[in-house]
């Protein structure tokens, strides 16, 4: 069985990961840059340059046509949404353009090209690129209907490989510098009120890698998220780590405090994956072997 990945960020590290662990499967990632070593990833990377670019995307297919894989797994996109704001254009050429080529040239192939959205595409977030450029991809695929297309809309789902583009990289340093260095406690947010679904992702990935193989193309994450707001999120966190000075600011909302919180209920498995995220520290986050497994099948 063979795999192509397209991008290097967080999910494609981890699907580098748990690929190198199945029997039999070989892969290759492709990526834009090295952001960091090769040893971050677990299978042979090609360093190709832009994507936008065509003679770039013009490698990626002759590419894919000589490697001839069983799954081609595009997880290149600019996820970050304040990324997403800034670029904008940028974005819809990754996120939608880039989405919608991969998706044409897989008509009458024989491999699998596997799409991942989000969840958020569902809610009404008309000022948000990020989920904007993404339910442009999906629509279009859906549209056009590729039965070699597959689309996987994801909740939320988090890992010590955020960097400091995504807010929860800053979230796991705040929580970590009171942990090991017992700073001060205090997040600033700028909306805290939306709900969204959490999970772990090495999880989830793991449960979606094996749907694509079983060729199972509606996956129920429900058993596997809790439903939480920024806020509550790091309410929970704090609660978890026993830390009752926590000061909360909330553009939205204004100032939280925890003694006035009704701290809400999450399970045992949401509350190990949190224990995990906080406690790896930065120069462990490459070292997936210490933390990408799942206790929970």
């Amino acid at each position: 069985m063979k795999f192509i990945i397209i991008g290097g960020g967080q999910d494609g590290i981890i699907f580098s990961y748990l690929i190198s662990k199945l029997n039999g499967a070989e892969g290759e990632i492709l990526i834009n840059k090295k952001k960091s070593t090769l040893t971050n990833y677990y299978l042979p990377v090609k360093e190709i340059g832009s994507f936008v670019k065509e003679e770039n995307y013009k490698f990626i297919e002759e590419f894919i046509t000589s490697y001839n894989p069983n799954y081609v797994i595009n997880t290149a996109a600019i996820s970050s949404t304040k990324e997403c704001n800034n670029k904008s254009l940028l974005a819809y050429e990754i996120n939608t353009n880039f989405v919608q080529k991969l998706a044409n040239f897989s008509k009458n192939k024989t491999y699998k090209l596997i799409h991942l959205g989000s969840s958020l595409e569902d809610q009404e977030r008309p000022n948000c690129t990020y989920t904007n450029t993404k339910k442009l991809a999906t629509n279009y695929i859906l549209k056009t209907n590729n039965p070699n297309a597959i689309c996987f809309k994801l909740p939320n789902h988090e890992s010590p490989l955020r960097d400091e583009r995504f807010f929860m990289r800053e979230l796991i340093n705040i929580f970590q510098k009171r942990i090991f260095y017992n700073n001060d406690l205090t997040i600033n947010l700028i909306d805290g009120t939306v709900k969204r679904e959490w999970t772990w992702a090495p999880h989830l990935l793991k449960i979606l890698l094996e749907a694509i193989i079983g060729e199972n193309h509606k996956v129920n994450y429900k058993d596997i998220s809790q439903s939480l707001t920024l806020t509550e999120f790091a309410l929970c966190t704090a609660n978890i780590f026993n830390l009752r000075d926590i000061k909360i600011y909330c553009e939205k909302s204004g100032f939280i405090n925890y003694k006035d919180e009704e701290i809400p209920f999450i399970d045992e498995k949401t509350c190990s994956w949190i224990k995990k995220l906080i406690l790896t520290k930065k120069c462990d986050m490459y070292n997936l072997k210490k933390w990408c497994f799942s206790e929970f099948n």
